[in-house]
């Protein structure tokens, strides 16, 4: 954390002239022609396709009401910015091949076409159900895995990448133990959740006591799910402590990246990526 303020105070006039950048973007957007369903219209360049065009970005009155995180959708890829930063940032510092066996913790979504796409090794799923075991299938054909009791040998994978789901899992710190068992030696571990880069300490919203009962220590938040349309719970907002955990859990490393980029539509406030290695 005090590597990250050093490194903020040092970037100040960056941090200025990526505000600059924004506002000049967003003045050009709205001078434009805005779509019937209110979306503004961002250029930049579609990765991994590395083509020209325009990404919708959702916004209100003014850009404190834009989320950032899940707008700047691309209409090749259908993942939005924070996906698209993340799928970017795994090619750059994993360096995958086409061999490699890569579990992604979702399967009926745009993000896990992308990499399928490109990686014939790929495995999705997604949580079904406490009742189901990890490893079955149902008759849709996605795959269920429980990210505490997860079906793959000891080893097993090169890749993992998960995006915003380890805040729906109260013992997370099982997950990350699960991800490290299953990881080959050098394997990489590429994530996104909810992170407070100002606090040290992960913040705890709700947990799940030894009866099994659900406490609330915060106004319960619920974010998207892909699979029944619903909310579901956020438990937690990590910290800088989570790089710690990551390391007690059975990884050689664990960093911070922040991705920012004008010529990607990497935009708004820095994307915030977690990359660990076994």
């Amino acid at each position: 954390m005090d590597e990250y303020y050093a490194y903020a105070h040092a970037n100040k006039e960056n941090h200025q002239y990526k505000h600059l950048i924004l506002e000049e973007l967003l003045e050009e957007a709205k001078s434009g022609v805005v779509q019937e369903n209110g979306m503004l219209k961002i250029g930049g360049v579609s990765y991994p396709a590395n083509c020209a065009t325009q990404f919708d970005l959702s916004m209100g009155g003014d850009t404190t009401d834009i989320n950032w995180r899940e707008s700047l959708i691309c209409p090749i890829t259908l993942t939005n910015n924070r996906q698209r930063a993340a799928v970017h940032f795994f090619d750059l510092l994993s360096k995958p091949s086409t061999s490699d066996m890569i579990w992604v913790s979702e399967q009926v979504t745009p993000l896990y076409r992308v990499i399928d796409q490109r990686f014939p090794n790929t495995i999705g799923s997604e949580f079904l159900g406490s009742s189901l075991a990890s490893g079955s299938v149902n008759k849709e054909g996605t795959r269920h895995e429980d990210f505490t009791k997860l079906s793959f040998d000891d080893e097993s994978l090169d890749h993992i990448i998960s995006l915003d789901c380890l805040e729906h899992i109260p013992d997370y710190e099982c997950a990350l133990s699960e991800a490290a068992r299953t990881l080959k030696p050098g394997g990489t571990f590429t994530a996104t959740f909810p992170f407070d880069i100002n606090s040290q300490e992960n913040l705890i919203r709700a947990e799940v006591n030894e009866d099994g009962q659900i406490v609330h220590h915060l106004e319960p938040e619920y974010h998207g799910d892909p699979v029944t349309g619903k909310g579901v719970l956020c438990y937690q907002v990590f910290g800088w402590q989570v790089l710690d955990q990551l390391v007690a859990c059975g990884f050689s490393q664990a960093s911070i990246f922040l991705m920012w980029s004008q010529k990607y539509a990497y935009l708004g406030p820095d994307q915030v990526i977690i990359f660990a290695k076994k």
